[in-house]
């Protein structure tokens, strides 16, 4: 199934073990904009390749952690200009390749034994306890191994091959870059997440649902928790959107861009060898 059908889906099914997936409507509108700026239009679009690190899917990561710990919501929309991939800490995800996001029994217990913010704590409101903001980290640290690992395969439109063919080969991205045309392209963990934008992540929820299988049955209480986390992170992503996605992270496609893959896609021309500087008018 394309990038372009898993859009179309509101509500995505429940997955056994009582794991569910659903969208906000402000999210929908953002993968309605996404779709298209990037298929509909006569005029395509791309997403400017490198954003700022704020706005990278591991960069919004960090801000929504940041706030469950006490910090400041998003309030301001992101500037423009090029970035990098944010500091490198902490424990690497215990996520297999390709395996739906895991749970920690010990985090699941921390969440049921109701662990919350004593109410003299100068914290404010949203602020979760230690041990909450350890078990959300946990499983969003899965949920962006997850998004490493599937996002060449399921998070881009075909129009945007050209240009992660070109990303991947722009030098100085910390070893990205420097690929020759006829080389295998090996992208380094974790770089999916540290250079592509938010917007990118919004369409890896159509591939949830497949991620929570049969194969990956959970307790009620890891359900339970799933659930929890996820809705909890996606409504906050709902909440702040103006703050988080911006038609301003895209630019249109050059005409040779276009040129270029309409010779793909018309099997008339091999992939072309693009700079990013290329791909935008």
């Amino acid at each position: 199934m394309s990038a372009e059908e898993k859009t179309s889906r509101e509500v995505l099914p429940v997955a056994p073990g009582r794991v569910k997936v659903e969208i906000p409507s402000e999210l929908k509108a953002a993968l309605v904009d996404d779709y298209d700026l990037m298929v509909k239009r006569k005029e395509r679009s791309l997403l400017i390749m490198p954003c700022p690190s704020e706005s990278t899917v591991s960069g919004v990561f960090s801000r929504y952690l940041a706030w469950c710990a006490g910090g400041e919501a998003p309030s301001m929309p992101l500037p423009s200009g090029r970035g990098g991939p944010p500091p490198s800490k902490g424990g690497k995800a215990k996520a297999t390749p390709g395996s739906a996001p895991s749970v920690a029994g010990e985090s699941t217990a921390a969440i049921q034994q109701g662990l919350k913010r004593p109410r003299d704590s100068p914290l404010p409101v949203h602020a979760r306890s230690p041990e909450e903001v350890r078990a959300i980290k946990e499983f969003m640290d899965s949920l962006l191994n997850f998004f490493d690992r599937k996002m060449a395969v399921g998070c881009l439109y075909r129009f945007e091959t050209i240009q992660y063919l070109a990303w991947c080969r722009e030098p100085g991205l910390s070893g990205i870059g420097g690929v020759d045309a006829d080389e295998t392209l090996k992208v380094p963990p974790h770089a999916h997440s540290r250079y592509w934008p938010v917007e990118t992540f919004l369409r890896l929820l159509s591939l949830l649902p497949d991620a929570f299988s049969s194969e990956h049955r959970y307790s009620p209480g890891d359900a339970e928790f799933i659930n929890s986390t996820l809705g909890d992170f996606l409504k906050w992503l709902a909440k702040y959107k103006a703050a988080l996605f911006s038609l301003e992270h895209y630019r249109k496609a050059s005409a040779v861009y276009v040129e270029e893959f309409e010779k793909v896609t018309s099997k008339r021309g091999k992939l072309p060898k693009l700079t990013l500087g290329e791909c935008y008018r």
